[in-house]
């Protein structure tokens, strides 16, 4: 120990002296070095002080000199007056020490109360989070417990964590207004979304209850996690019906034009045609669809174009059958009618010979059969030669050639 080995170097010197060094003297020194070095370690703590002052610093310096200088010259009691005139100046300067920090602490105090009320203030913004709003009581409680205080550590640390504290809230809050913007350009971007053109009827539902949701956290909003989450569904439901929106778009630029044309055959084929009643029930039925279809109801991407072509489908086949049907119907009453001209040709009997030049025209409907050749002509010279027969009975016959009494 280096007290100890400085002591051997006191004990020659009084022995040089001609005075008996025991061991009880040995110990007594060792006694006053102890005291010294556990004083010189509370000297040089307080020198460390920021509340020291310049004279106190030096006057402390000057004490620890003062003993270096004269520790291994000066006897017992020289050294003990030296200790105890130390240990005098350290008390006052510890003293003065704690008065001038609780001086500080006052005015840190006083400080820290226009942080905390910076910050209480703060906390009371839109947009500040919850858990931060409940954590500001229990500050408060911390700044009433130090009011009375002459530390400045405690104060320092509170005043650290209210630092902490306001600059969390700050970038929590500038968060949550970051995502309530994204919110809001969301509700602008469903806007537009809202004004396109083959949005349906249930999607614009859909679309202006999201809007109404998250309008409710543009005043303010006290949890992120929320906001979060409403963001994430709104721009989700938002992709959803854009998406949607396009291919329905795609679809009816496709489709919609030729799909009116159709439903205008159809009507005019329900009108006029020759259908059966099965026909007529498949038509409207499937005209219906594709109305609801270009009307957006129960529609879904791609019923236009399946719609459409079911229906095409059914008038192209119900076209033909009404076609044929109609085509069948003019043939027999075209046959009716001249049936009916016939009998009452035939009612009324031929009518008088029409005499151009020297020929004998038949009347309309006859012929002239010749009985003897059982050939048929169109005009005669001598009609007594000839019997009058209707066109049907002529088919009976053979035309006969032209000649000198006789022709078509």
């Amino acid at each position: 120990m280096r007290i100890r080995r400085e002591l051997i170097g006191i004990v020659l010197a009084f022995s040089t002296a001609g005075i008996f060094a025991t061991k009880a003297n040995e110990n007594a020194y060792q006694e006053i070095y102890t005291q010294q070095t556990k004083q010189v370690v509370r000297i040089n703590e307080t020198l460390k002080s920021e509340f020291i002052s310049s004279e106190d610093s030096k006057l402390l310096t000057r004490e620890l000199n003062n003993f270096e200088l004269v520790e291994k010259k000066q006897n017992r009691k020289a050294l003990n007056k030296l200790i105890e005139t130390e240990k005098q100046h350290l008390s006052e300067v510890e003293e003065r020490n704690l008065l001038a920090e609780a001086k500080t602490a006052q005015k840190e105090y006083s400080l820290l109360l226009k942080e905390f009320t910076t910050l209480e203030k703060k906390s009371e913004e839109a947009y500040v989070l919850l858990e931060d709003k409940q954590n500001i009581p229990d500050v408060k409680q911390e700044v009433n417990n130090l009011k009375s205080t002459d530390k400045v550590k405690p104060i320092r640390n509170l005043e650290k964590k209210i630092h902490n504290l306001f600059q969390g809230i700050s970038i929590k809050q500038q968060q949550m207004i970051s995502a309530i913007d994204e919110l809001k350009d969301l509700n602008i971007e469903s806007s537009a979304l809202l004004s396109r053109k083959y949005v349906s009827k249930e999607d614009k539902n859909l679309l202006e209850t999201d809007q109404n949701e998250s309008s409710q956290f543009f005043e303010n909003a006290n949890d992120i996690e929320i906001v979060i989450k409403r963001r994430e569904t709104s721009q989700k439901l938002i992709n959803q019906i854009s998406e949607k929106q396009e291919k329905i778009e795609r679809d009816f630029t496709d489709n919609e034009d030729q799909s009116l044309a159709l439903i205008d055959s159809v009507n005019t084929l329900l009108s006029t045609g020759e259908l059966s009643t099965i026909e007529k029930e498949t038509l409207k039925t499937t005209s219906l669809l594709l109305t609801n279809s270009l009307n957006l109801t129960e529609y879904q991407p791609g019923n236009l174009a399946i719609n459409y072509q079911e229906l095409k489908k059914n008038y192209d086949e119900y076209s033909n059958n009404s076609t044929k049907r109609l085509e069948e119907k003019a043939q027999q009453q075209a046959a009716a009618e001249r049936q009916a001209a016939l009998e009452a040709e035939k009612a009324s009997g031929p009518g008088e010979l029409r005499l151009v030049g020297d020929w004998y025209q038949a009347p309309a409907g006859y012929k002239f059969l010749k009985e003897s050749s059982r050939l048929t002509y169109g005009q005669v010279k001598k009609p007594n030669n000839f019997r009058l027969i209707t066109i049907e009975e002529a088919a009976n016959y053979s035309p006969g050639h032209g000649n000198g009494s006789a022709k078509q």
